[in-house]
């Protein structure tokens, strides 16, 4: 993939991954659950209880753009997923 079709896949959901496993991975995915509900703590009961179940799908996602790499326990980030983080803005 080009730089452009690979931006495209990079949403904010699956950015917020990458950069939990960036700044605190390799992690499993029940640890990044946990860090997430951290990092959104006015998360609403309903999303943080579907969080798990919506991890599940980001993970399959990022796994299969080779963003980030699995162990068979833990999850962590691929220089690949690293150049991703660099198309993000920076916050003001």
């Amino acid at each position: 993939m080009d730089g452009t079709t690979d931006r495209r896949h990079l949403t904010a959901a699956r950015a917020l991954v990458l950069d939990i496993l960036t700044d605190a991975g390799p992690l499993t995915s029940e640890q990044i659950v946990t860090e997430w509900t951290a990092r959104r703590p006015d998360m609403s009961a309903q999303h943080r209880q579907q969080l798990p179940r919506m991890l599940v799908d980001i993970l399959w996602r990022l796994t299969n753009l080779e963003w980030i790499a699995h162990d068979g326990q833990r999850y962590r980030i691929t220089s690949a997923g690293g150049r991703m983080l660099e198309h993000l803005p920076t916050p003001d």
